[in-house]
């Protein structure tokens, strides 16, 4: 579960985003951050029973850096303010499609997939759902996916069929998506229980073939 500390840590934050706060409150994000390597421990352990593929991954390396990068951004703020928690098979860094969870007092979610990526990973996600795309509708619409995501976020989309690609292709829907993603919200006070890691869990497994999907397109 997410610590109340690690809330009022995250609140605190957003109101005093600065370097001298943050120095002076440096082990009050340590603490932090250690619930959230424990979470993500915890996480993985569970994922690890439906997908061996991220055996072995250290929890440590699956947290984003709490600095922000500033140098294209109108919003100067040092410091992020939620824990992003990325978990894939060969690490966060991998360029492999994985589970997401994202713990911040304004909005938690669980999920995964791929979001936005590079063209090179696009076209070869594209190619593979050329051949395979009945596999991935499948992954999209079994009891539990449904349940939990309701279907794909098909927000970044193009608006006609990409380059290569008839406008009728039986799959032209997936065909035109740029990122293949779905999540699930988790209130605060669900968050904040036990009940986290297991309602993460869940929506991990259901999510499972999508990413196996993904991966395999690699």
């Amino acid at each position: 579960m997410v610590h109340t500390d690690t809330f009022n840590f995250l609140l605190d934050l957003k109101e005093h985003n600065t370097k001298d706060w943050f120095d002076e409150n440096r082990g009050r994000y340590q603490e932090a951050r250690n619930n959230v390597i424990s979470i993500t421990d915890q996480l993985l352990e569970g994922i690890a029973e439906f997908d061996p593929s991220l055996e072995g991954i250290e929890p440590k390396k699956c947290l984003f850096r709490i600095n922000r990068d500033v140098r294209f951004s109108n919003n100067k703020d040092p410091y992020k303010t939620n824990f992003g928690i990325s978990m894939a098979s060969g690490g966060k860094n991998s360029g492999n499609a994985g589970y997401y969870v994202n713990i911040d007092p304004a909005e938690g979610f669980a999920g995964g997939g791929f979001y936005m990526p590079p063209s090179p990973i696009l076209k070869k996600v594209r190619a593979h759902i050329d051949l395979h795309g009945e596999e991935l509708e499948k992954a999209v619409s079994t009891p539990a996916f449904k349940k939990i995501f309701g279907e794909l976020d098909a927000g970044k989309s193009l608006k006609t069929a990409p380059k290569g690609f008839p406008k009728d292709h039986p799959h032209i829907h997936f065909l035109r998506m740029k990122s293949f993603t779905a999540i699930k919200s988790i209130n605060l006070d669900d968050m904040n229980s036990e009940k986290m890691v297991p309602l993460c869990l869940e929506a991990f497994e259901a999510i499972s073939p999508l990413i196996r999907f993904l991966n395999d397109g690699m």
